[in-house]
């Protein structure tokens, strides 16, 4: 959709380059970013892709598995949160905790 718009096509290909290649993590801490992502997304060609780089940069498989099973845990609890209610006080307000309001 993105390559309807020319201009915005093109920031937004110039933002992936900078964010893909930047060395400010190094090939092993951006292969297992790179894998988190392709995990969550489902991406099967992604995740295959990631998995050689990553091997190539020194991740384990105890590694991959277990990054992919962060992925997995987070994903199940928010759909385990999904039909979770919020109680709330007599004000209309949540009963959540006040810390971060």
């Amino acid at each position: 959709m993105l390559s309807l718009n020319a201009d915005l096509n093109a920031r937004f290909t110039e933002l992936a380059s900078q964010a893909l290649d930047n060395r400010t993590l190094s090939d092993r801490e951006r292969a297992l970013s790179v894998l988190a992502v392709a995990v969550a997304l489902e991406d099967n060609n992604s995740i295959k892709q990631t998995i050689v780089a990553a091997k190539q940069a020194g991740v384990t498989n105890d590694e991959i598995g277990h990054i992919s099973s962060i992925v997995i845990a987070m994903r199940g609890l928010q759909i385990a949160s999904l039909g979770a209610v919020v109680p709330t006080v007599s004000n209309g307000q949540s009963a959540q905790s006040t810390c971060c309001r």
